[in-house]
């Protein structure tokens, strides 16, 4: 006698895991089954502690209604099984549409962004892989956070925090301490990603789109006007935790500086940042720019540490409405495209610019 089986859908995958969709007959209703592997690659006891730690986490925030819902879990022979909400897209497959996002829409995807985040930095958490595929929206206009897999609670040992993976689609988001390879990781991390994402929306494109560390690190500081000033700059002493965002003098210190031996004038642009980010967004609104100049400084200790630095901005001051609504009317009016070819003004000239590198002798 055949046994009906409620259908099972592949719809992710990872290093370590893979999501399922699944029919759950006790709820009546679609669920995602995140499976993780605790034995993957012969980590053997700090997988099955990564996986715990992932699952702590969520039984910690998902009660937060920007949080992914954690319904339940289970181990299921060497893998953790936890059991989760639904949701209809990514804001990648979002972002994914034409034409590109209403301003109001962006500042409601922001806006919920942040609370989510603000929760979580609330919690001593650090995300530590925020990027649009691991934020989730349906069509009720829930907008929550996914994949802690990552996550760390600040001041967590260094030991015990493994390296960011080094996947093209995350590096993205990797604030410079990250690239240069820092060993202490704070929750300024994940505000130089939520800003990164931000731009995005209203850019259409990736902010920062390098292929490799290197690049990643070459665009940022074409992006942001030159590499770290190590020292005061006596022809712009009033800049240094002004306009200009470069001032870290603990850059030098990081294990990777001097490996990455630009020359130091190679990527300096006498344009302001916000000048270049002004021009090359034109849809960015002028009150992001103070809210941004907090988020992108090279220095994780003159960054903003904290989501809610980032909602008490301007910015949102006009930022109403209903996201369900709003976004409805979007999906109503839209229809998905192609993955547009990512395309950086800077990252053509980065092959001319390599006589720029000096070689480590």
């Amino acid at each position: 006698m055949a046994i009906n089986r409620p259908p099972i859908v592949k719809i992710g995958a990872g290093r370590f895991s893979s999501v399922l969709k699944v029919d759950d007959p006790h709820r009546g209703e679609s669920i995602a089954e995140k499976k993780i592997h605790t034995s993957t690659s012969g980590l053997g006891i700090q997988s099955l502690k990564g996986a715990l730690r992932e699952l702590f986490i969520l039984r910690l925030l998902s009660h937060h209604p920007n949080i992914i819902d954690l319904f339940d879990h289970r181990f299921e022979g060497h893998c953790l099984v936890l059991q989760l909400r639904l949701y209809d897209m990514d804001l990648d497959s979002l972002m994914d549409r034409n034409p590109p996002l209403p301003p109001s829409l962006i500042k409601l995807i922001c806006r919920d962004v942040l609370n989510g985040l603000s929760f979580v930095h609330d919690a001593g958490i650090m995300h530590r892989d925020l990027k649009p595929g691991n934020i989730l929206l349906d069509g009720d206009g829930r907008v929550v956070l996914c994949d802690f897999g990552l996550a760390r609670a600040s001041g967590e040992e260094k030991e015990c925090i493994p390296p960011i993976t080094r996947e093209v689609a995350t590096r993205w988001y990797q604030s410079p301490e990250i690239l240069l390879g820092t060993e202490v990781q704070t929750s300024s991390c994940d505000i130089w990603a939520a800003a990164c994402i931000l731009c995005e929306m209203y850019r259409g494109q990736p902010l920062i789109a390098g292929q490799t560390d290197i690049q990643q690190l070459f665009l940022l500081y074409k992006r942001f006007g030159g590499s770290p000033l190590v020292v005061p700059r006596k022809d712009r002493p009033t800049d240094l935790l002004g306009d200009d965002l470069r001032y870290w003098p603990a850059a030098t210190l990081l294990p990777d500086y001097g490996k990455i031996p630009f020359a130091r004038d190679a990527v300096e642009s006498a344009q302001s940042w916000s000048g270049r980010l002004a021009a090359d967004i034109p849809r960015l609104p002028p009150t992001a720019l103070p809210m941004l100049a907090g988020a992108f400084r090279y220095d994780p200790r003159l960054r903003n540490t904290h989501a809610r630095q980032l909602l008490e901005s301007e910015f949102f001051d006009d930022c109403r409405g209903s996201i369900a609504t709003a976004l409805a009317d979007y999906l109503r009016d839209s229809e998905a495209k192609p993955p547009p070819p990512v395309e950086d003004p800077w990252e053509d000239s980065f092959d001319s610019e390599c006589s720029f590198f000096h070689q480590p002798n």
